[in-house]
């Protein structure tokens, strides 16, 4: 209200989704074929990894693999974010998922505060997406979340330039996630 008594339109707006974080396990939350996912990722020995600041780069050529997949650039430079885990060491977080060794997908976190994990970026090799990676590494991220006692796991924004991507909502709303 201040905003637009001063003159101020809004000119684009985004719609965000998060998990609320509570004494619930991840499971409880999601969808059936969520679940079903994340059962077959433990079949299959997919480990989920905390990794560290070396990994960055392996981490970023994954998340931009599947970003470029679907159409989507990085809005970060890999120097650009090495900066930012240099400036922010204790809030910035790097989880992988391992198939025998090779890391198929990985996820950049950040602490914005003691209440609040934002997913700033993540992603799975195209070739693995089937397998449900990225549900089995939401599923860390919340138990992470709980762990350290954060209140909200932000997944972001599920709109391009204002328009809504209906899939990556439906995705993300299958998680458990509210707008």
């Amino acid at each position: 209200v201040l905003f637009r008594s001063r003159g101020f339109v809004v000119s684009r707006s985004e719609l965000d989704q998060a998990l609320r974080v509570d004494e619930l396990p991840f499971v409880a939350k999601v969808e059936y074929n969520i679940r079903k996912r994340v059962q077959k990722c433990r079949r299959e020995g997919l480990e989920v990894v905390s990794l560290s600041n070396d990994a960055l780069t392996r981490a970023y050529d994954v998340i931009a693999c599947n970003r470029a997949a679907r159409g989507y650039p990085m809005t970060m430079t890999l120097q650009d974010l090495r900066r930012m885990f240099e400036l922010f060491p204790d809030r910035m977080l790097l989880f992988g998922i391992l198939a025998k060794g090779k890391l198929i997908a990985a996820s950049v976190s950040i602490a914005l505060n003691t209440r609040a994990l934002y997913i700033f970026y993540w992603g799975d090799l195209p070739e693995w997406r089937k397998t449900g990676s990225i549900s089995l590494l939401a599923e860390h991220l919340y138990s992470y979340a709980q762990r350290e006692g954060f209140e909200v796991l932000d997944i972001g924004i599920s709109t391009d330039c204002g328009a809504p991507n209906y899939g990556l909502f439906a995705f993300k709303s299958e998680l458990g996630a509210i707008a």
